[in-house]
């Protein structure tokens, strides 16, 4: 079918949009890289360009970035010329520079360093310029692991030859991810939107949100750079750090944002990117030590450095909540160093930049959780989100996010106050602190209901938030019945454990149904070519293969899906429509909610008062309350009770497995691969 592998197969199936959308935009980036080799060259530049580049231990890369610049639009020969830093290489790097030094000795030049870092490596660059006194006005530090469009020098130098009167200090070009292992390429780096609406020019002063961090994607006018690199950061934050300290040195002056001069930021297959190599000391503490908070106590009153240093911090801010194992490479005296940093770095950023901050995924519960626990601060309104609505009973579900959780709700439904039917409290940590709570609130609405919700937090009118959207009364119907409209369409339940497996709760639940509830109509669903598909077929049961054209079809329209694992292979195919029972297949020990929390369970299934307590209960970090979590045992215990014919006790002790040491997962399966 259209020779299509099964990854993409199934994304087609699940998510046909997103499928079309990601197909049509690798179209035409290959269209426009075949276009682009048959434009005309531009031998004689408005103006001349050096590139310099630290380069260690990047032998695999450097053909691709040599050939990406010399074969560059704008004539390479005439035009551009290349300062490469050697930081101590231990591989081929050296020599493969050597080879195109001597191919173009006059644009070409090599340096060798002892290893010191990035920063060092561009610093000797720069003084390298000064000292042979460069006569190429502008500067650019791409890395050697990258590579560049073909357009990239001729867009920028077009550009600064139509705007020689605009006072252009620096010009930055749109980042483009390419995914090594997929060869795929993703205009997808979350400060992209600059360069939405074409070509633009700020005022240094004025440049807000648009927050530019990347010196290799930037051009810079070296008449007006006098600051170096801090050698003292690590990758990630000496770009930024460099960059804005360029910017505010020339607050009068402008940058312009390219959106046809593009860089290709290279993620590598081994992971070993610059952004891929975050979790070191240096990252969580040197980053926001000398680099953010260096910025932010000099230049606090500035709105644009807000907004960088809060991109800066947001990544680490999101990665640690409720993930405190992440950083247990620190001490404990390094995790309250990281802490008071934090609320130090918090104490320059303004309230109002944090609420308008939309980067990065940041979204309202992110700027509740910084006020509280950074700021100890609330927000001066609430929102309130429609998240959930079970038809069967008639409930919407309303949350909220708070850092106070003795916060007081009422909800006024046409007109009167209401009845919470369950209550659940989520409590998000940030190492040893509350970073804030989500309460998650199940109110009963009639089908009379005209329209009119309204929400109260502490006596205070919240907004009303329904996908991202504020609603009105009228929309909030509409929302309503649209809700009501995904009822079951069908009486009939699919089971199912493993897809190549049976023998589970699944298996012991549909049997206990069909010879106690033989009108229930239920199926269940395997692998045909599993080693359980014969025995259960003797048995009478009403087998669907997993993944044919009939599962499909049956788990579109089944009321309940009944299953004892809840992995992606299965849920993906669940719509709202069905009712998803997890029966599970064990007892769980840890704290698995950063997994189960994305999954919409209608049915929790515990077997003891611990498991149910840990989960049910408030002040853990599960979503699930008591609506959907049950004290029931599980299938397969009961069936193993009833079929006991010995009397002896005994203790079976029995290794589990470890995620840690078990391979990856077959696609669309739950079979994983041998070690």
């Amino acid at each position: 079918m259209l020779g299509l592998n099964q990854r993409k197969l199934q994304k087609l199936k699940t998510n046909p949009k997103l499928f079309f959308k990601d197909a049509i935009e690798k179209k035409l980036l290959h269209l426009n890289s075949t276009y682009n080799k048959y434009l005309p060259k531009k031998h004689k530049g408005f103006t001349q360009y050096t590139i310099i580049s630290a380069v260690y231990n990047v032998e695999k890369y450097l053909d691709d970035y040599f050939n990406s610049i010399i074969n560059q639009r704008l004539d390479f020969k005439k035009n551009i010329f290349m300062v490469l830093v050697d930081d101590g290489s231990t591989d081929n790097s050296a020599n493969i520079i050597k080879k195109y030094q001597k191919k173009y000795p006059k644009n070409i030049v090599y340096i060798y360093k002892e290893n010191g870092g990035q920063a060092s490596a561009r610093n000797l660059g720069l003084k390298y310029m000064q000292e042979n006194n460069y006569k190429a006005p502008w500067v650019t530090f791409t890395d050697p692991d990258d590579f560049l469009d073909r357009n990239y020098f001729y867009e920028v130098d077009k550009f600064l030859s139509t705007h020689q009167d605009d006072d252009i200090c620096m010009v930055g070009c749109s980042v483009i991810f390419y995914h090594e292992k997929q060869r795929i390429y993703k205009d997808n780096h979350p400060l992209n939107f600059k360069f939405k609406n074409g070509e633009i020019v700020y005022n240094n002063f004025e440049l807000k949100n648009n927050v530019h961090m990347h010196a290799a994607s930037s051009v810079f006018n070296i008449i007006y750079l006098v600051q170096e690199f801090d050698e003292k950061l690590k990758p990630n934050f000496e770009d930024a750090k460099f960059v804005n300290e360029y910017l505010l040195e020339n607050i009068d002056l402008k940058s312009a944002f390219l959106p046809k001069a593009k860089y290709f930021y290279r993620k590598r297959e081994d992971g070993t990117s610059t952004l891929d190599n975050s979790y070191t000391k240096e990252y969580f503490l040197t980053t926001i030590d000398i680099g953010t908070l260096s910025l932010l106590e000099c230049f606090y009153f500035n709105r644009n450095i807000q907004n960088v240093c809060l991109y800066h911090i947001i990544w680490q801010i999101k990665d640690l909540i409720n993930s405190p194992e992440k950083l247990s490479f620190m001490s404990e005296n390094e995790k309250q160093r990281y802490l008071e940093l934090l609320d130090q770095n918090f104490s320059y950023i303004d309230t109002e930049t944090i609420l308008d901050f939309n980067l990065a995924g940041c979204w309202f519960f992110h700027k509740v959780g910084i006020l509280n626990c950074f700021k100890i601060e609330k927000p001066p309104f609430q929102i309130a989100y429609i998240e959930d609505y079970d038809p069967y009973k008639e409930q919407i579900l309303i949350t909220y996010y708070t850092g106070d959780d003795k916060d007081v709700e009422s909800i006024v439904v046409d007109g009167e106050e209401v009845y919470i039917d369950y209550k659940k409290i989520v409590k998000y940590d940030f190492l040893d602190r509350v970073f804030c709570y989500q309460k998650r609130l199940w109110v009963s609405l009639s089908k009379t209901f005209n329209g009119k919700l309204e929400i109260y937090i502490n006596n205070i009118k919240a907004r009303i938030t329904f996908k991202r959207k504020q609603l009105q009364d009228i929309e909030v119907k509409f929302i309503f019945m649209e809700m009501l409209s995904n009822i079951k369409i069908s009486d009939i339940w699919l089971l199912m454990d493993k897809d190549y497996e049976a023998d589970d709760n699944a298996e012991h639940l549909y049997r206990y149904i069909m010879q106690n509830h033989p009108k229930q109509k239920i199926a269940f669903a395997l692998r045909k070519e599993s080693s359980d598909w014969e025995r259960l077929e003797k048995e009478g049961f009403n087998l669907i293969e997993f993944g044919s054209f009939e599962f499909e079809r049956i788990i579109k329209k089944a009321s309940k899906v009944i299953s004892s694992h809840c992995d992606e292979y299965l849920t993906k195919y669940i719509t709202n429509r069905s009712q998803f029972v997890f029966i599970q297949h064990g007892v769980i020990l840890n704290d698995l909610s950063r997994w189960l929390n994305f999954k919409k369970i209608n049915l929790f299934i515990t077997s003891t008062q611990a498991e149910y307590d840990s989960i049910a209960n408030d002040y853990n970090c599960y979503k699930f309350g008591k609506k959907e979590v049950v004290l029931t045992g599980l299938a397969r215990h009961d069936a193993l009770l009833k079929n006991n014919r010995s009397n002896v006790k005994q203790i079976l002790i029995m290794p589990t497995w470890r995620k840690n040491i078990v391979n990856s997962v077959v696609a669309n399966s739950g079979k994983r691969k041998l070690n």
